[in-house]
């Protein structure tokens, strides 16, 4: 299993949180989200991006953004 790294800003905390608390936890949700999708790719691809690696079993077509349902 991956190691998952979420790195947030003191300021961005901040500004999040003087904002509405449903739009604040939706902006963590996403993050967080994000994080492991990246952390689940970089697992089953056997490297980071932009890592050459021996041991990379694939390659990364890039991403897109799409809406959580």
């Amino acid at each position: 299993m991956s190691q998952i790294n979420i790195t947030l800003e003191f300021n961005e905390l901040v500004e999040l949180f003087t904002k509405d608390r449903n739009e604040a936890m939706a902006c963590l949700l996403k993050k967080a989200l994000d994080a492991v999708l990246i952390a689940e790719s970089e697992e089953q691809i056997g490297a980071a991006r932009y890592e050459r690696s021996e041991n990379r079993r694939d390659y990364r077509n890039g991403t897109r953004e799409r809406p959580l349902v």
